[in-house]
């Protein structure tokens, strides 16, 4: 397994460790905030923006997951990780590698060029990344406004030639929990390894 995914994007762009920035945004990575950033890959494709103050569609499956979870307040931690993980699933159903080259057409976004997540949403198509974010992105805002008080990162990593991104959720008690959306596989990271087609395990977690 590699885990220098976001390293091979630095040094693809000609960037630095202390300044991961492009075209104005920050570049989403493991350890840092989504709302506001951008996540790119290791070869040239589209730059997905992560902004809820433009992006009317990621606002909406948010604002959808909300009233959801909010339905039922003494519910609301417990129910959190499910609803966010069935709204994306929703909100994203086709996740064809030739309809997300059909968008990718459609919009001219090889070439590392920004686009809003929201366009992936209102296109119903999306892979790994485009879910992942969707996942963090609904979790990180919950946290903002204290409707949860755990921490969600966009994690991914490489096995063999094969890449892939998932949700990583530490709630208040330091447990930790993964979204998976395209690997179909919602639950607490110690299950994973006999449940899920992925090794989550960060590199000081794996024995």
């Amino acid at each position: 397994m590699v885990w220098g995914n976001t390293e091979v994007t630095i040094l693809r762009l000609g960037l630095v460790q202390d300044k991961m920035i492009y075209a104005g945004r920050p570049i989403i990575h493991r350890d840092s905030s989504i709302d506001g950033g951008v996540f790119l890959g290791g070869r040239q494709r589209e730059a997905i923006v992560v902004d809820f103050e433009k992006d009317c569609y990621l606002k909406e499956i948010y604002e959808k997951a909300k009233r959801e979870i909010l339905e039922k307040d003494f519910l609301r931690k417990e129910r959190a990780l499910p609803v966010v993980y069935e709204t994306v699933d929703e909100a994203m159903p086709i996740r064809d590698e030739k309809e997300l080259n059909r968008i990718l057409d459609k919009y001219n976004l090889w070439k590392d060029k920004k686009v809003q997540l929201g366009i992936f949403i209102n296109e119903g198509v999306g892979v790994c990344r485009h879910c992942t974010l969707a996942c963090a992105a609904i979790l990180e805002r919950f946290k903002k406004e204290n409707i949860i008080q755990g921490k969600a990162s966009v994690d991914r990593s490489m096995q063999g030639i094969l890449a892939h991104a998932w949700c990583r959720y530490t709630n208040s008690g330091g447990k930790v929990f993964i979204l998976d959306v395209s690997n179909k596989y919602l639950g607490p990271l110690e299950e994973n390894i006999n449940k899920a087609n992925w090794d989550y395990r960060r590199p000081g977690e794996i024995k």
